[in-house]
């Protein structure tokens, strides 16, 4: 090989990883954004979780047997 076959090897080898890179960077944008938006729903799902416990209790409590029962 020559020199100049080389360096033209070397500049595809160097034009792909580059472009392998970004096609990295993007799948792993679009991962992180997906990340956020779970946590974001599960934040929100524990919250109506918390709520649904809450209302829960509130009327078991009511709907106790008095202690002489």
């Amino acid at each position: 090989m020559t020199k100049e076959n080389d360096l033209t090897e070397l500049q595809m080898k160097v034009a792909f990883q580059e472009q392998a890179l970004e096609a990295l960077d993007d799948v792993l944008t679009r991962q992180q954004d997906r990340v956020e938006r779970l946590e974001k729903r599960l934040a929100q799902l524990q919250d109506q979780y918390e709520a649904v416990l809450d209302r829960l209790s509130d009327t078991t409590s009511v709907e106790e047997a008095p202690p002489h029962y």
